[in-house]
């Protein structure tokens, strides 16, 4: 009888260990097939992602390339970047990527040189306007004249002690000046003396198109 007991017992334990082998099994067979269901659905949605993002950079690259596009070029450089960000490896994309890049390299040229012409022609009308209130100075008929011509002058400056040089010699592209000075101190001398200014050689401006310093030619 014991050992009868003892024999059931034993294929009781049996059972249930196999048992458990079967039920695990079947949790790793039936779960692969969700696993993969899920991968794949990933998959697809990462594609479609894909898909419009492309679609969508296209559309914006033609926009950009459009004369019609009323965006700065600011913005325009903004929103090419944004779609480069995205690291779209389709070769249209790309290529319109390289023509995008180069029209905005034409405009930011363009910009740049119509930026230098309207400073040279901002310098060319200070120097008129610093020659001509120079020659005022010097001719005028009063003291009081001469005075409120010099508050008028120094208005073009971005201050009454903007340094002033004056070129006394030179050769080999090497100048030689005279003592530095000021603005506020030359007009004054041309107020004082009546004495012809003397010729302007160059002036420099700054951030607010007013002149910071001023070099002269004795003449």
């Amino acid at each position: 009888m014991m050992i009868v007991k003892r024999l059931q017992s034993i294929t009781f334990r049996k059972v249930g260990r196999y048992g458990l082998y079967l039920m695990l099994g079947l949790l790793v067979s039936t779960g692969m097939p969700a696993c993969k269901a899920k991968e794949k659905a990933a998959q697809k949605e990462a594609a479609a992602l894909l898909a419009k993002q492309t679609e969508q950079a296209k559309k914006d690259l033609i926009s950009l390339l459009s004369d019609n596009n009323t965006k700065s070029l600011e913005e325009k450089e903004r929103d090419l970047q944004a779609i480069k960000d995205l690291g779209l490896t389709d070769p249209e994309v790309l290529k319109l990527i390289e023509k995008v890049e180069a029209k905005l390299a034409a405009e930011r040229e363009a910009l740049r040189n119509a930026s230098t012409n309207t400073g040279n022609t901002e310098l060319q009308a200070k120097q008129r306007a610093l020659g001509s209130a120079m020659a005022a100075i010097s001719g005028a008929r009063s003291v009081e004249e001469a005075n409120r011509k010099i508050s008028e002058t120094l208005k073009l400056f971005s201050s009454p002690d903007a340094p002033l040089l004056i070129v006394i010699a030179e050769e080999n592209g090497q100048k030689d000046f005279d003592r530095p000075s000021t603005i506020r101190l030359y007009l004054e001398y041309l107020k004082d003396t009546g004495n012809a200014p003397d010729a302007l050689s160059n002036l420099t401006m700054d951030n607010n198109g007013l002149i910071s310093e001023v070099e002269l030619i004795k003449r």
